[in-house]
């Protein structure tokens, strides 16, 4: 199944939007994202990204947008019961006869009637910032009715702004382009009012009834410094299912962390609960990918001519479109570089395509930008990347002239058949490395 596709199952005439990614026999993976879930951006939140790039290792992952949020239709306030049964209609629509299953936040109540309901289709249950009641109750530790009457206010307030998804992600960049980012994410998956149904109806579910039925291995997973899920409510789900054990991490500043290493340390975690083998993360903190280094030209001298503001606001608008041209690309954004970028790629034709892009827009605005791609090994660190190839991607961007893109003879080589065309520039040497370098500049079309 082509793992770009958007699919679609059926429950009840309500659409269902889902992806398959990986094709490999072996164990299937069923992800039942909470609201903050949707198809088109799953990739771009660290969690979501590490799973949909390790477990199609594995075997299969499939992911679906919940009933009335992102690609899916219906509406969020369905009732649990309705909204277990989209699992089995996913499950079914997909070819999936049993797996693994994964319920995040809300969707964790979905997990645990699916779970509880039909034993025989559920391999191993995992948990995560999840609970199955989020409202206190005598002897059971919660938020008070207060606490969730104000919380579905401020989303239905607030959603849209970025500040919702703000609220559960403490850690992140604290920039006005991360709020629009976090922004474009609200208005994607729903609206004001159908977010605040959604949270509405979560505060008013009790699944606890179901926990004890549950006897597939169960895995919960608790964020230490979670903003809204209480460690005491995890504790009370290992303590009612017989079969559970419970992982609570610690070192991050919020349930969904936005830094890469959290994702990472996130799918250690499934992985080695998912194969009962140790989470082999050291095979990819060393991958092949292709980097794109892109520096806008002279911008001391522009910054001078524009004045701050202007600056501030030109700046602002490069990096949201080439935020816009490396998710439609499927690039990986590194980290921004002041006047520049780091992104990764996992193939160099995308990376060009990408990069010609990134430049045009940068010289509609009056920008001039130059870029450089090599394809080599680079190794994974903590929110950056580094390796050998790296470095030689940031010199062939400093031998670029403005408005060009320049790579590697790697890159050509790669690209043999395809529609690309590349002129020589010569043997370079590079700052740094001990050879002559053969570079190319990529042909107009």
């Amino acid at each position: 199944m082509d793992e770009e596709t958007t699919r679609y199952a059926t429950n009840d005439g309500v659409d269902l939007a889902y992806r398959v990614y990986g094709s490999r026999p072996g164990r299937d993976v069923l992800l039942v994202p909470g609201l903050m879930g949707h198809l088109e951006f799953n990739h771009e939140i660290p969690f979501y990204r590490s799973m949909i790039d390790r477990f199609p290792r594995m075997g299969r992952l499939v992911v679906f947008d919940t009933r009335g949020t992102g690609l899916s239709g219906g509406s969020p306030s369905g009732d649990a019961e309705q909204q277990m049964d989209d699992i089995r209609s996913v499950m079914d629509a997909a070819g999936i006869e049993r797996a693994t299953l994964i319920g995040i936040a809300e969707s964790g109540t979905q997990a645990i009637l699916f779970a509880a309901s039909h034993p025989e289709r559920v391999t191993r249950l995992c948990l995560f910032g999840a609970t199955a009641r989020v409202a206190e109750d005598s002897g059971y530790p919660g938020r008070s009715e207060k606490e969730l009457d104000q919380m579905v206010s401020f989303t239905q307030d607030y959603w849209s702004s970025g500040r919702v998804f703000a609220f559960f992600t403490s850690d992140y960049e604290d920039s006005v382009d991360a709020l629009e980012r976090f922004g474009r994410w609200e208005r994607n998956i729903a609206t004001p009012s159908e977010a605040a149904a959604s949270t509405g109806r979560f505060a008013k579910t009790d699944v606890r009834f179901a926990l004890s039925s549950i006897t597939a291995p169960t895995l919960v997973l608790h964020q230490a410094s979670d903003p809204f899920f209480l460690e005491e409510q995890a504790r009370f789900m290992v303590g009612e299912i017989e079969n559970a054990q419970l992982r609570v991490m610690e070192g991050f500043g919020s349930h969904v962390s936005m830094k890469r290493e959290w994702g990472e340390q996130v799918m250690d975690e499934l992985e080695q609960f998912v194969t009962g083998k140790p989470a082999s993360t050291r095979q990819h903190d060393r991958i092949l990918a292709t980097v794109l280094f892109v520096d806008l030209v002279s911008s001391t001298e522009s910054a001078s001519r524009a004045g701050d503001d202007s600056w501030v606001e030109l700046l602002r608008e490069f990096h949201q479109s080439a935020e816009d041209v490396l998710r439609r690309e499927r690039g990986t954004l590194v980290k921004s570089t002041g006047d520049g970028l780091l992104a990764t790629f996992d193939s160099p034709g995308r990376g060009i395509v990408a990069a010609r892009a990134i430049l045009a827009d940068a010289s509609d605005i009056g920008m001039p930008a130059r870029a450089g791609l090599h394809t080599g090994e680079i190794e994974l660190l903590h929110e950056d990347i580094g390796g050998i190839a790296v470095h030689i991607a940031s010199r062939i961007e400093a031998a670029a002239s403005p408005g060009e893109v320049l790579v590697s003879q790697t890159v050509v080589d790669l690209m043999v058949g395809s529609d690309l065309r590349f002129d020589s520039r010569g043997q370079h040497r590079l700052k740094g490395l001990d050879r002559d370098w053969e570079l190319h500049t990529v042909r107009a079309n």
